[in-house]
């Protein structure tokens, strides 16, 4: 903000951008792999990023390659059946007691 303070919704706003770009990379036929686990400070250094701005999330878009390239633990993850949570454990239904 003008005023130096940070925007207080600046992690929503990011979440909702990197949808809208995932969901046109998709469209595009290509895929997108978010990551957060990267060093803020150094990517801010190597990219050049101002200070007042602050990393949140790195993508990589491309296309997909055959999992069959792979080999060890990187195309067991890969060919693993994915398994997710139930919506029964994610949803909140009505307001909590």
């Amino acid at each position: 903000r003008a005023d130096g303070s940070i925007h207080a919704d600046y992690q929503y706003d990011c979440g909702l951008a990197v949808a809208q770009l995932v969901i046109e990379a998709h469209h595009r036929g290509l895929v997108a792999h978010q990551m957060t686990g990267f060093d803020k400070a150094v990517a801010q250094d190597v990219l050049s990023i101002a200070p007042e701005l602050i990393p949140v999330v790195v993508i990589a878009i491309g296309t997909q390659d055959a999992p069959e390239k792979l080999a060890g633990p990187l195309l067991e993850r890969e060919t693993a059946k994915r398994e997710r949570l139930a919506l029964s454990e994610l949803v909140i239904k009505g307001l909590p007691a």
